[in-house]
């Protein structure tokens, strides 16, 4: 036998015994449990379906977009983000007529993600290609740029880990996610006629729908996680082809160093799907000035309509597009087809979003439903009591870029959200030195500066109408053009000297230290969190949950306890993701003040609810006594002391924490 075979033979040998010793180590000594492998395995379904559904819509846009060249010259990283954009309006559609009509089916979930996924697979392919778009950005970012890049996939990370887990947030705890949750039960999309939110357009949710069905919520967040993050990715490309490698990381920067942009990507809401699609429709109507070709307005006008049809405030962006027509044509003294553009627009726009509009008024008779006019649940007493003063005075109302930036904080009145410094600070500039730019720089900031004060003066005059109009995130379809002029400001700052001072240097300073709060803020928040105590398995679900929502999550397993045909009716608290489907929940905080005005004594509200069939009523004791009572002057002496009667009345609560009481309401 020769040196080379018997090399060979011994070489075949030891790795038979080494894999043998392996294997046979581990079966006495086993680093992952049954239960942490099946931990595991959740967590990559959810990642997959998520990862999934963004490829199918991402595949169906790119598939639409490339029967026309009329996108040839816009950044790669852009055009993934409008071919998402589309994909994702048209997908939602898809849910919502196959889950009204065949109802919803896991099966036919699966299938149709399966087989999609399988024609389109070129297309998925294709529209993956322009991450490598990432690399060319790095390697032309400075050291400085590189920095904020890390610091940025640090926030990326850091929100996936709590997008991995079981889900929080507020709004998606009342609507986003709960809604889904319904339909899934349900079998099928209807509408949901004691639900405020029910008759709200719902893009997002359908997609949602799709992917709690396979996968359960965490799939659902995980799917919110990825729509920021093509939208970053895409704010990244579109500056960077217009503005350089340094503008484009400052845009992104300025954006995630507001604490409700960067932790909003893990919370499962609608805000950056808005974003998304602001961003599409900055890029579809430059493409539209370009080449003066009718498919990018078409494309423009479908962006839109997939806004309205997401959110009733991001209409904002059909009126500013509408706006923008208008003014290019009158530009450019193209007066005669200006008309004939905005109705194309219009007829777009309004083709995406009707679906939601005869939904509504199939169901209740009000294509405007929960709005305007007294329909379904809403009567007239519901539709005041939720339109709340405009908030501050015409002060805060001419200054609102400034009170929004420095009065903002997420989860207090008035807006709602904290948008960090960065937007204001560098996008005010972005005209700075307009003289001595590239033509296709003034080109983007003119556009992106006309739909965003076209934006600024809707948000102004809404805030005027209602206090509820005036939050911050109801007009996150803006935050992307609000980026790209911050982006179009810091390169303009750069280029400003004085004897012995750099001012782009002194702005990156600022930069980094602001940006570097904002991701230890968000690495604060996820320890806290214990995000990855639960990704890892330290920290089972329940305590998880328990850590992060207290006495409410206690409360939500007082009712799951309850029998099978329980029906609990909820004061003063709103979110009734986990106590589905045996709670009803006061969404909007007015369900006892108006059972007072409507019913009158504690006799007749007690019938009423009796006969609607509830048998439990879960009171938010610590939020009524010591919120509602003190701040909200709608609510009379009288209201807390019939409150009180018709409480005494009841049989001994279940006191939970002294935060919730949950009476029986069994004569």
């Amino acid at each position: 036998m020769d040196n080379n075979k018997s090399r060979l033979i011994w070489g075949m040998i030891a790795l038979i015994w080494l894999t043998l010793m392996i294997s046979l180590y581990y079966v006495f000594h086993k680093p992952i449990t049954s239960e942490l492998a099946y931990h595991f395995t959740r967590i990559l379904k959810s990642l997959g379906v998520a990862l999934g559904l963004i490829s199918l819509c991402g595949g169906l846009g790119k598939r639409i977009l490339s029967q026309t060249d009329v996108f040839n010259s816009t950044n790669p990283l852009a055009l993934m983000a409008v071919e998402s954009g589309l994909g994702i309006g048209l997908l939602a559609l898809f849910v919502l007529v196959s889950g009204s009509t065949i109802g919803i089916n896991p099966l036919w979930y699966w299938g149709s993600l399966l087989i999609l996924g399988l024609l389109w697979r070129k297309a998925v392919i294709a529209w993956w290609r322009p991450l490598r778009e990432i690399r060319i950005l790095w390697e032309n970012s400075t050291q400085w740029a590189k920095t904020l890049l890390i610091g940025t996939g640090l926030i990326l990370l850091f929100t996936l880990t709590v997008a991995m887990a079981p889900p929080l947030a507020w709004d998606s705890l009342i609507y986003h996610l709960a809604l889904p949750a319904l339909y899934q039960r349900m079998g099928r999309i209807v509408f949901v006629s004691w639900s405020f939110f029910g008759g709200m357009p719902q893009t997002a949710e359908m997609l949602y729908t799709w992917a709690l069905v396979l996968a359960g919520a965490e799939a659902a967040t995980l799917l919110g996680w990825c729509i920021g993050v093509v939208s970053i990715l895409g704010l990244a490309g579109y500056v960077y082809g217009h503005f350089g490698a340094r503008a484009g990381v400052v845009a992104v920067v300025s954006l995630l160093s507001g604490y409700t942009l960067a932790s909003s990507l893990s919370w499962g809401y609608v805000d950056w799907l808005t974003l998304l699609l602001g961003l599409g429709l900055l890029t579809s109507l430059e493409a539209w000035v370009y080449t003066e070709r009718k498919p990018a307005l078409l494309v423009a006008g479908a962006l839109a309509g997939t806004g309205l049809a997401t959110k009733y405030t991001t209409g904002v962006l059909a009126i500013a597009g509408i706006v923008l027509i208008v003014w290019e044509g009158i530009r450019v003294r193209r007066s005669r087809p200006i008309l004939a553009q905005v109705l194309l627009f219009g007829a777009v726009v309004i083709l995406i979003s009707l679906p939601w509009w005869i939904k509504n008024a199939l169901a209740t008779g009000n294509p405007f439903y929960p709005f305007f006019i007294p329909s379904g649940a809403m009567d007239r007493f519901r539709l005041s009591f939720y339109s709340l003063s405009p908030w501050a005075d015409w002060k805060d109302a001419a200054l609102l870029p400034v009170m929004a930036t420095l009065t903002g904080i997420e989860g207090k009145e008035g807006y709602s959200a904290s948008i960090g410094p960065l937007l204001l600070g560098l996008g005010i500039w972005a005209l700075l030195g307009k003289n001595e730019r590239a033509s296709v720089e003034k080109m983007a900031i003119s556009l992106a500066a006309k739909v965003a004060i076209t934006g600024l003066i809707i948000w102004i005059i809404a805030g005027r109408i209602s206090g509820m109009l005036i939050q911050s995130r109801l007009y996150f379809s803006l935050f992307g053009l609000f980026a790209v002029l911050a982006g179009a400001g810091f390169k303009a700052l750069e280029q400003v000297q004085f004897p012995g001072l750099r001012v782009g240097r002194v702005a990156g300073a600022l930069v980094t230290l602001v940006f570097g709060l904002s991701v230890f803020a968000i690495a604060h928040d996820t320890l806290k969190q214990g995000a990855p105590q639960w990704l890892f398995g330290v920290m089972s679900e329940k305590d998880y949950k328990t850590s992060n929502l207290g006495w409410y999550f206690a409360a939500m397993w007082a009712i799951q306890d309850l029998p099978e045909d329980a029906r609990v009716l909820m004061l003063w608290e709103p979110r009734g993701y986990y106590c589905l489907p045996k709670c009803i929940p006061d969404e909007i905080i007015d369900r006892w003040k108006h059972d007072r005005m409507s019913f009158g004594d504690t006799d007749a509200i007690l019938d009423e609810w009796r006969t609607e069939g509830f048998t439990h009523v879960l009171y938010h004791r610590y939020a009524a006594v010591n919120f509602v009572k003190i701040t909200d002057h709608r609510y009379s002496a009288t209201d807390w002391s019939t409150l009180e009667e018709l409480l005494s009345r009841l049989p001994p609560p279940m006191d939970i924490g002294g935060v919730y009481l949950l009476y029986s309401l069994k004569p």
